[in-house]
């Protein structure tokens, strides 16, 4: 997605919806999954990088995400258990689930 692409469903979901801007919560969906609405981690900003990173946008979470690997073998889902432990996820500021 481009920047203008982005702008583009902004405007048109300001212009097209009675809600205030104000009113709604820049969110990224976490596929935690859970009950109710979908789990999503907040946005803490938005900014346009530089020297490197000069030709991207970009949207940073109020918590690190990080991607997991799919678990498809004993070993990985051994390395994966190790790495990532039973850590809690509902205390970091994520919402849903």
């Amino acid at each position: 997605m481009t920047l203008a692409e982005l702008k583009e469903r902004i405007d048109w979901f300001a212009l097209h919806n009675s809600a205030r801007l104000e009113d709604i919560e820049v969110c990224i969906p976490n596929h935690k999954g859970g009950m109710g609405g979908t789990s999503v981690t907040r946005v803490k900003s938005a900014n346009k990088g530089s020297d490197w990173d000069s030709g991207k946008f970009m949207i940073f979470p109020e918590v690190d995400m990080v991607e997991k690997p799919q678990i498809q073998t004993p070993t990985q889902h051994k390395r994966f258990k190790d790495e990532w432990g039973n850590s809690d996820w509902r205390d970091t500021g994520e919402m849903g689930g």
